[in-house]
């Protein structure tokens, strides 16, 4: 008697985004992305599995793709705080990628989206530091006139949130443009730490 091949069981959206967090957690980027991707192709209204994606693609120097998935979340959940946090971050390295690429005029934009982002994400909720972190990353990159105004909000990221290394990041860039050199090097090792 031969018998007909067991079927393969299907993996659930959320055994794909369980992956996902483990293969992040060992350093494996792109696979997690790829497992994200995965869990987004099964169900695409959970908006958990977006956050993480766009964030693993900005740290993967593919802020393109973070910035479609990013809004998408937006679509998905425009009331939901950390969408728009995730939003401006994929704005701000996009505004990165495009200084490197000399496109001081694309940047400057990307830059301005990542600000309307953030405050977004702060009008939601006023306690998101890293929307602060990215409000002050991004106000620091469009010009001497805008460091005031960085620096108070990057003073607010590091009251709520003194250990997140992207508040400590944004603190030291902000730092670093006015020419405080100690504190923004400071700043940068504790975000490394």
């Amino acid at each position: 008697i031969i018998l007909p091949p067991t079927p393969e069981p299907t993996r659930s959206s959320a055994s794909y985004a369980a992956s996902a967090a483990l293969l992040e957690r060992d350093g494996e980027l792109n696979e997690a992305i790829d497992a994200y991707e995965q869990a987004i192709g099964l169900d695409g209204t959970r908006v958990e599995f977006y956050l993480p994606l766009v964030d693993l693609l900005v740290a993967v120097d593919r802020p393109e793709e973070a910035l479609e998935w990013a809004e998408q979340a937006v679509i998905l959940a425009p009331e939901n705080a950390q969408v728009w946090s995730v939003l401006a971050g994929a704005h701000f390295a996009l505004g990165e990628r495009l200084v490197d690429l000399g496109q001081p005029t694309d940047a400057d934009l990307a830059f301005a989206e990542s600000v309307r982002a953030a405050r977004s994400s702060i009008d939601l909720d006023p306690s998101n530091a890293e929307a602060y972190a990215y409000l002050a990353g991004a106000l620091s990159q469009l010009g001497p006139e805008q460091y005031a105004r960085a620096q108070e909000a990057a003073e607010v990221a590091m009251t709520l949130e003194p250990d997140n290394p992207i508040v400590r990041l944004h603190m030291a860039t902000v730092l670093e443009l006015q020419g405080f050199y100690p504190a923004a090097i400071e700043q940068y090792q504790l975000a490394i730490d």
